[in-house]
């Protein structure tokens, strides 16, 4: 974890109370010094915490420190959803798109790549590995059959 998640997931492990806080692991409320120590952290640590969340509440939320998607991933993640639901094949009994297995990911990139260069205009695109990143973490329930030869 960077450290905004780990001040994040510490913020989530305290509760705020009229006299302090009150720290907990999993539901079991245990002592501030027993609570630095499982984490590892140190007075000033949990301090400099308390004080940000003291002045500004949302300071540790999710969404302020969740990553967000530049504008050339989001034009690849356009592009992919366009193809995905054109080309792309729907099982009835699961969640899955089937892309067929003619295709490549390394195929699908290049045309991805093709795309951009030719109708943008800058001719921008994200490289391969990111493609297949954002893919993955976008798109997980779209995946290329194996073929499966019987001999």
């Amino acid at each position: 974890m960077n450290k905004s998640m780990q001040n994040s997931y510490l913020v989530g492990c305290m509760q705020s109370t009229l006299l302090g806080y009150d720290y907990y692991i999993r539901n079991l409320f245990i002592c501030r010094k027993d609570f630095k120590m499982f984490h590892s952290i140190g007075n000033f640590c949990l301090s400099r915490i308390q004080e940000n969340l003291e002045k500004d509440p949302t300071s540790y939320s999710e969404v302020r420190h969740k990553r967000q998607f530049g504008p050339l991933s989001n034009t690849a993640m356009s592009w992919m959803k366009d193809f995905f639901s054109k080309d792309g094949e729907c099982m009835p009994n699961r969640e899955t798109i089937h892309i067929p297995d003619n295709f490549l990911r390394r195929e699908i990139y290049n045309l991805y790549k093709e795309y951009v260069e030719g109708a943008e205009g800058h001719g921008w695109f994200i490289i391969y590995q990111y493609f297949v990143k954002v893919w993955k973490r976008e798109f997980n329930n779209v995946c290329i059959p194996k073929i499966i030869i019987i001999t």
